[in-house]
């Protein structure tokens, strides 16, 4: 019998990928938590939403509450849940939890070999001012301001550099990350038939947008408002590309809203999924080229004097 210290408890994605194969296999949301409930691996979260519940809550409400990670999602769960179909919903929210994870793993492995090298410079570099200071004054015959002042160099150098380099990594990661949540709630929406203005209004009240996100959605709203077409409307704010105006046009012809808002919803998918591939090929060189400099500058500062100083003696 396995004793409850040996149970391992499933994180919120896997404990909904579980959730999704057997809603894909036609078995309802509220049995399928029913069944989860009785495996000791995922008792705690079927419990928590089958509570939920029977409390009075919706299941996107239960969902939301297991953690803040599926609160970025609310809207769109809140939308699958009016059409009566929310497999397709838990589709792309599990698929889109296995991504942050993946990238998660691999920014972390990408970050962690530079990072412990310039670590272990910092600490040699340290040493060095500590305890070998004295040694390099009288082996280089340096000055012991010079050697403090050549330390200091290199030290500012990934000091200065690597949280510049991470900052600017961190606004490229998150590029397109308005556009994709805007056209991804917006869709689910559109395929519960919400009128534009109040899906606009919904969101308005997005939690991870920014100022900057809120003020271009009002002034789309204001447009909308005004009786113009999607299409000027997202053209003017200026945060859109050419694919989405170009979709939008289409739209506003014929009319097929939610083909048009899927589209532009999966192209943008697609380029936030590309952009983040691209800087975790770039990051690792950069960060190791960073260390490597720092590392160039300590060993002309401090080592190179002692080797040179050395070479003249045994000559």
């Amino acid at each position: 019998m396995r004793t409850k210290g040996c149970i391992r408890r499933l994180g919120t994605a896997q404990f909904l990928e579980l959730l999704l194969s057997l809603a894909e296999s036609g078995v309802p949301v509220p049995v399928a938590v029913r069944l989860l409930e009785k495996r000791p691996e995922t008792e705690r979260l079927a419990e928590k939403i089958r509570k939920e519940m029977e409390d009075g809550g919706t299941l996107c409400e239960a969902l939301c509450g297991l953690s803040g990670k599926l609160s970025e999602f609310e809207t769109m769960l809140s939308a699958a849940e009016e059409t009566g179909d929310i497999v397709p919903a838990l589709s792309g929210i599990a698929e889109e939890l296995r991504e942050m994870d993946d990238d998660r793993k691999n920014l972390a492995a990408i970050i962690i070999y530079p990072l412990a090298v310039c670590v272990l410079s910092l600490t040699g570099g340290i040493f060095l001012a500590v305890r070998g200071i004295q040694y390099i004054k009288v082996i280089a015959d340096l000055d012991g301001q010079e050697i403090i002042k050549n330390l200091s160099a290199a030290t500012v150098w990934p000091v200065a550099v690597y949280p510049l380099l991470l900052v600017a990594a961190l606004h490229e990661y998150k590029k397109y990350d308005f556009q994709y949540v805007f056209f991804r709630n917006l869709y689910y929406m559109s395929v519960s038939h919400v009128g534009m203005e109040d899906a606009f209004r919904v969101l308005l009240g997005e939690k991870p947008f920014t100022k900057k996100d809120i003020a271009c959605v009002a002034g789309m709203l204001r447009g909308i408002r005004d009786g113009r077409k999607l299409s000027d409307v997202f053209a003017q704010s200026g945060r859109f590309d050419m694919f989405t105006t170009a979709w939008l046009s289409v739209t506003d012809g014929n009319g097929e809203l939610v083909r048009g808002f899927e589209k532009i919803y999966e192209n943008y998918r697609k380029k936030r999924r590309e952009t983040r591939e691209l800087l975790r090929r770039f990051l690792e060189p950069a960060l190791t080229a960073v260390c490597g400099i720092y590392v160039l500058l300590l060993a002309a500062g401090c080592i190179i004097p002692v080797f040179g100083s050395l070479g003249k003696l045994v000559m």
